[in-house]
């Protein structure tokens, strides 16, 4: 184990669990605007989306994305590469 792991195991640990937190995040919400969207309610901004997956949720943007939405992405995602 290198000397930064070792020095610093519990950050590393944490800093894990935020990306763990921000991707299952991510996928809530792209579940939860999916949902809405079926039902013809009020959505989830995609900005909020966008950042989302630029925070540290892409893995599960992208994911969420494919599982959930045969919709092509809106300009803005696109933009910011999250395809």
């Amino acid at each position: 184990m290198s000397d930064f792991l070792k020095e610093n195991f519990m950050l590393v640990i944490y800093l894990i669990g935020i990306l763990i937190g921000i991707n299952l995040l991510t996928f809530l919400l792209y579940r939860i605007d999916k949902w809405k969207a079926r039902r013809g309610k009020w959505r989830i901004p995609e900005d909020t989306l966008i950042w989302l997956a630029i925070a540290g949720g892409r893995g599960r943007a992208k994911r969420g994305r494919g599982v959930l939405s045969p919709v092509p992405l809106g300009a803005a995602a696109k933009r910011w590469g999250i395809r």
